[in-house]
């Protein structure tokens, strides 16, 4: 009698081992498209740098933001550029200030970021001479209206 070898089914193990691959990268493929969402909007300021003194009470916020549908810098509304940078120009009083900066995303997540601003210039006051001052009022003409 002769021994017969015997050969794996090598086949169905092939299936299989494809089958679990391409669910794993299916996976894999949606994690990475979902991580970002997920994670929520993220703002980086360039400018101004944390606890900033200055003398000059005009500001440049720089920035950009990711994954945010709403853009806010004190509660004002900031339309990021194409390439989601933004500029936001602030006139801020003697003192201290701070700025805030919000992102938020269509699901209501958001990100906040402060910055504190030391302003020590002093406002700046008009002299305006006497001669170039008019003191009579303008004069208002009637008007009628044609009905």
């Amino acid at each position: 009698m002769t021994k017969k070898t015997m050969k794996p089914n090598v086949l169905p193990w092939i299936r299989r081992l494809a089958i679990v691959l391409l669910i794993i990268g299916v996976c894999a493929f949606f994690l990475v498209r979902l991580l970002p969402v997920l994670r929520g909007p993220q703002i980086t300021v360039v400018s101004p740098d944390p606890y900033l003194s200055t003398d000059k009470a005009f500001i440049t916020v720089t920035g950009s933001v990711r994954h945010s549908a709403e853009l806010t810098v004190n509660d004002h509304p900031v339309i990021p550029h194409s390439d989601n940078s933004f500029s936001y120009a602030l006139l801020l009083p003697p003192g201290y200030s701070i700025i805030e900066l919000e992102a938020r995303d269509r699901f209501g997540a958001r990100d906040t970021v402060q910055r504190s601003v030391w302003v020590t210039a002093e406002p700046t006051v008009i002299d305006i001479p006497k001669e170039d001052v008019d003191d009579d009022p303008p004069e208002i003409l009637p008007t009628t209206i044609n009905q």
